[in-house]
Order: structure tokens, then sequence, then C-alpha cells
């Protein structure tokens, strides 16, 4: 029985980088905590709640992760700050209309074990126009070798793996055509994924698409469940005992 859901709520893809996993038994239970910066000017509005991940056991991973997501979520900050005044100053000077500029970003805990820790990070940018659009950031992490960017790092087989993990969505986007409004060429698009965007959570990896690459906007980002059992025979045994156990 297939098992696949299409969120509706709207949300960077991670860094990372994946070595070997040892056999080691005794890992640290990795978490992650919020730092907020919050700023709020006639220009602009900012609330960046930055993910601190604490409890690695690799603390060397941890401090290049933690740096990482800082420094590049304080960069957009700072863009999008200069860029506000730089578009009030424009708009008081031409005399159209002003618009508020905003940056918004917070994540949210997904899956966390005494091995592995999985958060979705989102961000909002309103620039003007119509609205503003989110993107999001699945951060998984293994305690004692990092950052986990590619989802074939899970698989003995990972070229199979990803094929059932397509046959998935496309049974997907087929029985749910007309409710989300798929475009005609969201199969197409997903048979040319390379690397998918995913998070874990407690039954499953959770593989989702930016917005606008599957469906109108309006129908917000698509998200589809494949749960650890469908993928047992792929998974590698360290990865099997972390995500199967009971």
């Amino acid at each position: 029985m297939r098992h696949y859901k299409i969120y509706i709520p709207i949300i960077l893809s991670a860094v990372l980088l994946a070595p070997n996993i040892s056999n080691a038994s005794n890992y640290s239970t990795p978490n992650v905590f919020g730092k907020k910066v919050q700023k709020s000017t006639t220009a602009s509005e900012v609330n960046v709640n930055i993910p601190v991940i604490v409890n690695m056991e690799n603390k060397a991973e941890q401090a290049k992760i933690n740096k990482t997501i800082k420094q590049t979520l304080l960069n957009k900050k700072n863009v999008i700050e200069q860029d506000a005044v730089q578009f009030k100053k424009e708009a008081k000077q031409q005399g159209y209309s002003d618009v508020k500029f905003e940056y918004l970003v917070d994540f949210n805990k997904k899956y966390r074990n005494d091995r592995l820790l999985s958060f979705l990070m989102s961000e909002y940018q309103y620039t003007g126009g119509a609205h503003g659009l989110e993107t999001r950031t699945g951060v998984t992490v293994d305690s004692e070798s990092g950052l986990l960017e590619s989802l074939g790092i899970f698989f003995n087989n990972p070229d199979e793996a990803i094929k059932l993990i397509k046959t998935e969505i496309y049974q997907a986007i087929d029985d749910n055509k007309q409710k989300y409004g798929y475009f005609p060429d969201a199969k197409e698009v997903v048979s040319k994924t390379d690397e998918f965007q995913y998070y874990l959570n407690d039954k499953g990896f959770v593989i989702y698409f930016p917005l606008y690459e599957l469906v109108p906007y309006a129908n917000g980002i698509p998200e589809y469940l494949i749960e650890y059992s469908k993928l047992d025979p792929y998974l590698k045994d360290n990865y099997k005992t972390a995500l199967l156990k009971k």
C-alpha cells in the first residue's frame, strides 16, 4: 500500500558532508535550539530564529554546520535590510508606494534519536509584489559524521532506492492531479531530479519540492512521505538500525 501526502504549508538546501559512519555504539543525542535575531524599522521587519545544533559527537562538524547556517541567514538578513532602506529612499524620491520588506526565519524539529537529528528550516521573504516567497531547507545530521546532504547516503543501492521513491511520487501525482493542479510536466521534473530535498520524520523520508516546481503557488509546497519500511531492502545496516528500531 502506498503512503504519500501533500502538505499545503509553504519555506535552504542543507550544506552537507557525509563520511562513512563507523559502528561505534555510543553516540551523543543531537538536538537543536533557536537563537533569535529581531529588528523592526520603518523599512523592514526581521525575525530570524537561527537553529543551533548541540550535543553532536563530532564537535568540529557541529561547529562548522552551525557557523554555515548562521552566516548564511545573517548575510541574507543584512542584504534585505540594506535593500529595504534603498527602496524606501527611492520610493520617497520618485513618489511611488512604500513597501515594508520582511525576512522571517524559523524551524521545526521533525526527527530525533540517539544518532540522527532532522529539522526543517523555513525562510519567508517579502520585497514587494502580490505576495512573499518561502523556501525550505531540510537539515539532517548524524551525531558522529556530520551533515547528511545526499539522500543516497542512506542506501546500499541508491539507484534502486531512488527509482522506488520516484515511482511513489509518480503515483501520488496521478492520484491527485486535479486536486492539486499539477503542471503537465510534473512527472518529467521528478524524473530529471538527481538530488531530492528531504527531511526525516517518525515514519519515513519526506521528499519535497520548491514553490512553482510541480504545482501552482496557491497549492503550496508538495511533500511525499516514503515510509522507512518501504525502503528497508535498500537501507544500509547502520541506518536501518537507527531508523527502524522499535
